[in-house]
């Protein structure tokens, strides 16, 4: 996990690599706000690192729906679950 990795890294990062984790978290938390998910747990430790450096978001069991146009305590007990858990949790 990014957690783990930022631990393990002694030097400041480069600014490159940097760039490239912001412009991927962005990029995930603009398609999921976009289709009305709310993550609600995003911490580094929910954030895995691969190899070639791409990231990817985990821990979605506290992730809600957002009903567009509905006041929040209405939606509160609406729960999403992502594909991936659906399937194999």
């Amino acid at each position: 996990d990014l957690e783990y990795f930022l631990a393990q890294e002694k030097k400041q990062l480069n600014v490159g690599f940097q760039l490239g984790i912001t412009k991927q978290l962005l990029s995930v938390m603009h398609y999921i706000h976009r289709n009305n998910v709310v993550h609600r747990n995003l911490t580094p430790r929910a954030i895995l690192l691969d190899k070639k450096n791409e990231i990817k978001v985990v821990c979605w069991t506290n992730a809600v729906y957002v009903v567009p146009n509905l006041p929040p305590l209405v939606t509160r007990g609406l729960r999403y679950q992502s594909p991936e858990f659906a399937v194999y949790g």
